[in-house]
């Protein structure tokens, strides 16, 4: 009878041991890993959608990112896409949970315009504003002083002065992505001796202008006032037509001007099934223009990646943030 009370005793002390050892490796950088990780596991992740072309929207969705990880603790996957319709299609089935940086105009070209009116899609201000359009580098401004409008380009003569071998004898306009752009309506529609030929993505876009520049060889080319290019490349903004310019009986029904656009987020009403607290900072979230153009200086002219510029806003905005969480 003793021996047994004591090897009762004795398997209860080793289990007192053992428990207090876990207990007290608690604070051991492995342990805070298995934590971290199992975090991870236990939450499911939330899905932003992100337009692989644009340095803006990269910007501001990694601001976004790292705050819900940091803040409300969720995974985020990022997921790019190249073409709005197809990033609508996912936000109504649920696929991904928002967008952070969407244009306006873009989502009116596609045909799927009625699922932003849905209610599987809530759109809220992003508290940006920008404008795509027409650019030229300063020194074409300096040779050719009347380019600040469009019907500076009615002179054939000057519009020649931009041909390519493809496009001679009229000018050259520079485009990147046709679903996005509607720049050659617009030159169609005024009947303006230019051509569109576009570059097939925004790093080509880029080399073509740098190109340009070195040379100082005249070029016009469409860009948005967002476009870490505006900057480097000091381009200056062309004044394009209005839907009155055009010459066509139907003007109304076509693309025949570009205007200043507020951009806007677009949460998927799915979202706050995973999480409540993340659908609503995502809808408070707003960021300014300077916010973005400090952002996207720091990563073209101070060499810093996206991720370190979105770590530094946070740093320095923390009052502002912060709001968001509470609200």
């Amino acid at each position: 009878m003793f021996k047994r009370s004591t090897t009762v005793i004795f398997l209860l002390g080793c289990l007192a041991v053992l428990l207090a050892a876990a207990c007290g490796g608690g604070s051991s950088a492995i342990d805070k890993k298995v934590t971290q990780e199992d975090l991870a596991i236990s939450k499911p992740t939330i899905v932003i959608a992100q337009n692989e072309t644009s340095l803006s929207a990269q910007l501001s969705t990694a601001v976004v990112k790292k705050l819900i990880e940091s803040a409300i603790r969720y995974p985020v996957e990022i997921r790019n896409f190249s073409d709005v319709s197809s990033m609508l299609s996912s936000l109504e089935k649920g696929d991904v949970d928002a967008s952070i940086e969407v244009w306006p105009s873009e989502v009116e070209r596609v045909e799927d315009q009625e699922l932003l009116e849905s209610e599987l899609i809530r759109s809220s201000p992003l508290g940006v504003a920008a404008r795509k359009g027409w650019y030229v580098p300063g020194y074409v401004l300096e040779s050719y002083p009347g380019l600040e409008n469009w019907r500076g380009f009615e002179n054939a003569d000057i519009a020649g002065n931009f041909a390519s071998i493809a496009t001679a004898p009229n000018g050259r306009f520079l485009g990147t992505d046709e679903a996005k752009e509607f720049d050659a309506d617009i030159i169609r529609n005024t009947e303006l001796p230019l051509e569109v030929v576009y570059s097939g993505g925004l790093e080509a876009t880029r080399e073509e202008l740098e190109k340009s520049v070195i040379s100082q060889t005249p070029i016009v080319l469409h860009a948005s006032s967002l476009d870490s290019l505006v900057e480097k490349f000091d381009l200056q903004i062309v004044e394009t037509p209005t839907i009155d310019n055009c010459r066509i009986v139907d003007a109304a029904s076509v693309a025949c001007e570009y205007k200043e656009e507020q951009l806007v987020k677009l949460v998927s009403t799915q979202l706050a099934s995973t999480s409540v607290q993340a659908e609503e900072f995502i809808e408070n979230f707003m960021m300014t223009n300077e916010d973005i153009l400090t952002m996207l200086r720091q990563v073209e002219s101070e060499g810093m990646t996206v991720d370190d510029a979105a770590a530094a806003w946070i740093e320095s905005n923390g009052e502002t943030w912060s709001k968001w969480l509470q609200e």
